[in-house]
């Protein structure tokens, strides 16, 4: 009689309890904002590449079975590379060696979805920093760690004094709101938020003929997860194409592609 009161308890459970499956993870790689989620009150609004990752999810009701996670971009970027997580954006151009970093890995890649401009900042009294011989052994720059570098940028950094290696684009802009550095690598648009974040109207200034890197920003996921891409996939289309997007990425958004 004992044994099958625990045998009718243990089925009950079964059937009123079912043991909820652990979520594949979207990896939202952070560089500033852009993929910052809701407060714990609320009042705060989410990044727009947050924004832009939970409506997909929700609207294709992927968000039953994948969960979208913010983390530094250099650990998303290796728990993609590790097959930790199912999807990372920004994408494949974030990594500094794809053939080597990706080659390994079955990947799907999506069309672009905007563009990340990279500007050397610097503070108003300093000269633009027009070319890579703009930067000298007179002072150091800054970089947020985890972010694509390529030959242009590495022969920058190896001109400099020193390098600082940020977790944000947050602390880029107060390392040279200290005079700690002379330049900063930055991110466009991911740098915008910092701005705001910090009260500056007027952003620092810098070349606008001069970026040493452009990057594509996209959704990469592993083939297992093909399903699941494809539906995302052609979500982000829609939503390029009726001006959804747009107007979720507001002011970050820049000019990209079409899908």
């Amino acid at each position: 009689m004992h044994i099958r009161f625990c045998i009718l308890v243990l089925f009950l459970c079964v059937v009123m309890f079912p043991v909820m499956a652990k979520k594949h993870v979207i990896a939202c790689g952070e560089l500033s904002s852009l993929c910052n989620g809701p407060t714990k009150n609320n009042n705060t609004s989410s990044g727009s590449y947050y924004e832009m990752l939970s409506r997909i999810l929700d609207e294709t009701k992927l968000s039953e079975s994948y969960e979208l996670i913010v983390m530094p971009i250099a650990r998303a970027k290796r728990g993609f590379i590790n097959r930790q997580f199912a999807c990372y954006s920004p994408g494949v151009e974030t990594f500094d060696n794809v053939d080597i970093e990706l080659n390994n890995l079955a990947l799907l890649s999506s069309q672009p979805i905007n563009q990340a401009v990279v500007r050397v900042i610097s503070r108003p009294s300093d000269p633009l920093v027009s070319n890579v011989k703009g930067i000298t052994r007179e002072g150091s720059i800054s970089i947020v760690r985890g972010v694509p570098v390529n030959s242009t940028i590495k022969s920058m950094i190896n001109r400099a004094r020193a390098v600082f290696e940020v977790n944000s684009e947050l602390e880029n802009i107060k390392m040279l709101m200290s005079k700690r550095v002379k330049w900063s690598i930055s991110f466009y648009p991911d740098v915008i938020d910092a701005y705001k974040k910090l009260g500056l109207i007027a952003h620092f200034p810098f070349d606008s003929k001069f970026s040493p890197l452009i990057i594509s920003d996209n959704i990469i996921c592993h083939k297992s997860h093909t399903a699941a891409f494809e539906k995302i996939k052609v979500h982000l289309m829609q939503m390029k194409k009726s001006g959804v997007l747009k107007d979720i990425l507001k002011d970050k958004y820049m000019i990209a592609p079409e899908l």
